[in-house]
């Protein structure tokens, strides 16, 4: 990375001492005056559309991981206070994270009986069109081409999976994606989970409500024949229990509240659905089957390759469309607004759902704090995850690739590539903002040379976290 840099710094130093300044009509013309940061991403540092387009492309992606690394630490500081880790001011990212692990397991091995129960599904993660085109027209603009934005639908040409309505040929299945959020009755496949209620409905999932689970499972809960274990906090065998149950029940039992339930509930059932078959309400996404002329009251994707122009997401590298009518620079401007798409992922937060049973030795205010402590830990966990997924797809290559995106750090690798072998007549830097271009270029080596350090730090203590969760599953 430091190489490629120092070739790129050398050719421009030689491109700007070709440009003399004889051209220049007023004084005021050869003066930088404040020159614009890469680290705020901004967009006119050194006049060029291709550099300006490179430099906001190092920036995103900077600021990209920067939040994400930033995020995760906050989050870690805030579970080692909820957890009671002690003298985490001094520690290091690495140290920090597993002293919170270790504080959160022993927590939950202190107070739950057997494992954590997880479903969960994964976040998506796609390259942002808006950025693309936003990046698309403010590059052009800088070219001095006359652009001009349509408000409506954006089109882009998507090399991967179009996530979208596609104006062509869709090679793979078009599809109606609705938002239902919590109320809504999915008749296709449901991107979440799935609630169905009572009364008396199979459940494999959390029953809120009453659980009716079989005999010989184990209770925790009202025990309608005789309870071995603790009937109350009291320590019985085989006697009858006309409280709460922990521990084996000989008939059934129904257990109350919001609680993992493997048998019968009354009242609602989430669930996940098995190959997102959902036969009550989606709390997600509901993608219907778009056959023929259907209506579709949502958002048509064409889940596939599109032949065409693509609206929507894209799952790989987008080419945004130009946004002036006739601009020489709008092949140029291509490559540095698709780098920027990927540097600015986008990533919809993970599903989650955490249910225990609790042992069967606590009082109810141990139990009461120990489920404050996990639904605030869920919350921690659905941010810390989507900011891993997010991370490694900006920074790891191939699992970029295999999610369909365009690696960012490759896009932005290739920019630097085709301003290697540019034609140095070709650049346009206006005399006056020569002297922003090195110190740009020095901060954008920083930027990458970092990614390929400290943030894979970040990354592998995000990973060591989330095993609390995996190791559940």
């Amino acid at each position: 990375m430091r190489k490629v840099f120092g070739l790129l710094l050398g050719t421009l130093f030689v491109m700007c001492m070709g440009n003399a300044c004889d051209d220049v009509k007023d004084a005021s013309e050869n003066i930088c005056g404040p020159c614009g940061e890469v680290s705020a991403g901004d967009d006119f540092i050194s006049g060029d559309a291709r550099l300006d387009g490179f430099f906001k492309a190092v920036g995103s992606f900077g600021s990209a991981t920067d939040a994400i690394d930033d995020s995760f630490k906050a989050d870690m500081m805030a579970l080692g206070e909820l957890f009671g880790v002690a003298d985490m001011e001094g520690m290091s990212i690495t140290e920090l994270t597993a002293a919170v692990k270790a504080a959160i397991e022993a927590e939950i091995d202190a107070n739950v009986s057997g494992s954590l129960e997880v479903v969960y599904q994964e976040p998506k993660c796609s390259a942002s069109v808006s950025v693309a085109v936003d990046a698309q027209a403010h590059c052009e603009a800088s070219a001095g081409c006359d652009v001009e934005v349509d408000s409506g639908e954006v089109s882009f040409e998507c090399a991967g999976e179009c996530t979208g309505g596609c104006s062509a040929d869709c090679e793979g299945t078009m599809t109606c994606a609705v938002e239902v959020g919590v109320s809504g009755v999915c008749e296709g496949k449901c991107e979440g989970s799935c609630q169905v209620k009572g009364p008396a409905v199979d459940c494999e999932g959390t029953c809120s409500g009453t659980c009716t689970v079989a005999v010989g499972v184990e209770c925790s809960g009202t025990c309608d024949g005789l309870c071995t274990g603790t009937c109350d906090g009291t320590d019985v065998t085989d006697a009858d229990c006309t409280g709460v149950c922990e521990g084996d029940c000989d008939a059934e039992c129904h257990i109350s509240g919001s609680a993992s339930c493997e048998g019968t509930c009354n009242g609602e059932c989430d669930y996940t659905p098995p190959e997102g078959n959902c036969e009550g309400t989606c709390k997600g996404e509901c993608m219907v089957v778009a056959e023929g002329d259907v209506e579709c009251k949502g958002e048509l994707k064409c889940e596939g390759e599109c032949k065409g122009q693509c609206s929507g997401g894209c799952e790989g590298e987008i080419t945004p469309p130009s946004a002036s009518v006739d601009c020489e620079a709008t092949a140029d401007c291509e490559a540095s607004a698709s780098a920027n798409a990927s540097a600015s992922l986008e990533c919809t937060p993970p599903s989650l759902e955490i249910a225990f049973k609790m042992n069967a030795n606590l009082d109810a205010q141990a139990r009461a704090q120990f489920m404050a402590k996990m639904e605030i830990f869920k919350v921690k966990m659905i941010g810390i995850i989507q900011g891993m997924f997010k991370m490694r797809a900006l920074i790891d290559v191939n699992y970029a690739a295999d999610l369909g995106i365009d690696p960012p750090v490759l896009a932005i690798l290739g920019q630097v590539e085709a301003l290697l072998t540019a034609d140095l007549d070709s650049f346009n830097i206006p005399p006056g903002r020569l002297a922003c271009v090195f110190p740009a270029f020095e901060d954008s080596k920083d930027i990458l040379v970092d990614a390929g350090a400290d943030l894979v730090v970040t990354l592998d203590a995000q990973f060591s976290i989330f095993t609390v969760i995996t190791d559940a599953m």
